[in-house]
C-alpha cells in the first residue's frame, strides 16, 4: 500500500508506545512559553473586542442627534473616546423624560455613547497590561529574541 494511511501510521505509534521505544516528547503545558500563548490569546480578544465597542460607538455617535454628532465627527478615535466618557447625559432616569422625545433621545445617545467608551477604555487598558507582561515574560524567557527587529509584533496590538 502506497501512500500514508492514519491506521498504519497509527498502529506504529501504538506499537512504539506499547515498547517504550517511542521517543516522542508531548509539548510542555507549563512555563513562560505557555503564559505568553495564553496571554496573547487573550490579548487577540481583547482586541477585537475593543475593536467592536469603537464600530457601535461610531454607529451610535452616526445616528445622534445633530448637534453632538456634529461636535464629535471631527474628532480623532482617542480624542473621540476621550470627549464621550466626558459626555454627562441630563439624568440617568431616562424614564423621567419619557414625555420628551428630543431630551429622551439626547440624554439616551450621550448614555450609550459613554457607556461604550468606558468599554473601548476597559479593553485599551487591559491590552496594554498584556502586553508588558508578554514584553516581560519574552525578555526572561528568550531575551536574544527580544532583540531581534519585529520580536515586538508578536504582542497584541495595541494601537487605537
Amino acid at each position: 500500500m502506497d501512500g500514508k494511511s492514519d491506521r498504519l501510521d497509527a498502529e506504529q505509534i501504538a506499537r512504539a508506545v506499547h515498547s517504550h521505544t517511542s521517543t516522542a516528547t508531548p509539548q510542555a503545558k507549563s512555563g513562560s512559553v505557555e503564559v505568553i500563548r495564553t496571554l496573547r490569546v487573550t490579548g487577540t480578544s481583547a482586541v477585537k473586542a475593543r475593536t467592536q465597542a469603537f464600530s457601535t460607538l461610531w454607529g451610535v455617535m452616526i445616528g445622534a442627534p445633530s448637534p453632538l454628532r456634529d461636535d464629535l465627527l471631527p474628532l480623532a478615535r482617542r480624542t473621540l473616546v476621550d470627549r464621550c466618557l466626558q459626555l454627562r447625559p441630563e439624568t440617568d432616569d431616562l424614564l423621567s423624560l419619557a414625555g420628551d422625545a428630543e431630551r429622551l433621545l439626547l440624554a439616551g445617545v450621550k448614555t450609550a455613547l459613554r457607556d461604550l467608551a468606558r468599554r473601548w477604555k476597559t479593553h485599551e487598558d487591559e491590552i496594554k497590561l498584556l502586553n508588558k507582561q508578554i514584553e516581560a515574560l519574552m525578555q526572561a524567557a528568550a531575551p536574544d529574541l527580544v532583540q531581534l527587529h519585529g520580536s515586538a509584533s508578536s504582542s497584541p496590538d495595541s494601537s487605537s
